[in-house]
């Protein structure tokens, strides 16, 4: 019995992890706003921030609307407080990208 309760936990666990969808990181907006829609701010939050971040994406076309949607992410989670620092971050960031200034 406790062979059959390990295996079926087993198998639910790996049902799981494999039902989550994987998060392109060339353009995670698309996972970013499923989140926002589903009202999981905070993960939105963890995914857009490192890859507005990145100097990487400096040149990508949607880099203006993440940064909205993520400072919209912290007014939902009421952190107002931190919006200027990621807001100077991201400037400081892509400051030769004028759509960022």
């Amino acid at each position: 019995m406790q062979r059959f309760i390990l295996f079926t936990v087993l198998f639910f666990m790996i049902s799981f992890l494999n039902a989550a969808e994987p998060v392109n990181m060339e353009n995670p907006i698309p996972a970013a706003e499923k989140l926002i829609n589903q009202g999981l701010h905070k993960e939105a939050l963890d995914l857009l921030r490192p890859w507005i971040l990145d100097p990487k994406t400096a040149n990508h076309q949607a880099l203006p609307s993440a940064i909205s949607s993520t400072m919209m992410c912290y007014i939902n989670l009421n952190r107002y407080s931190e919006i200027d620092e990621f807001r100077e971050k991201a400037a400081e960031v892509h400051k030769n990208n004028w759509r960022v200034l």
